[in-house]
């Protein structure tokens, strides 16, 4: 069976479609797309397409923005430190007052309860905030 986005020239165009497919019936390739892009050296890209790391719900989702705290952008960093401390929080903060700083998360990876309950808390978080 050919994929609906096998013809699709670059990554962007296949995460919005995969994306789509994901919200529709919890499409399996788009968990890979999504690693894909995280792996890419491509700042636009990441940008563009963060929020939809936080369509996994799971996870998944939490250690992919962990994984973005490295990236050699600047800005995509501030943006994976901002969406972390948004779903622990609950609410949105400037960039200066994140109460949480990387170097925590980062630590927290092989937590596991503190992992489960960031599951939690994105998910609520999104759902208000998101959609």
């Amino acid at each position: 069976m050919r994929l609906p986005w096998a013809n699709a020239k670059d990554l962007s165009r296949r995460l919005t479609i995969a994306g789509a497919l994901w919200k529709i019936n919890r499409d399996p390739c788009f968990p890979g797309l999504l690693a894909k892009m995280i792996a890419a050296d491509d700042e636009a890209l990441k940008v563009a397409h963060m929020d939809q790391v936080l369509w996994l719900g799971d996870v998944r989702s939490i250690r992919m923005l962990i994984d973005l705290l490295s990236d050699p952008h600047r800005f995509v960093r501030s943006l994976a430190l901002s969406r972390l401390n948004e779903a622990e929080y609950g609410r949105r903060f400037l960039a200066e007052d994140l109460p949480r700083p990387a170097e925590d998360y980062v630590r927290s990876l092989s937590d596991s309860v503190f992992m489960e309950g960031m599951v939690e808390r994105l998910n609520a978080w999104r759902l208000a905030n998101l959609g």
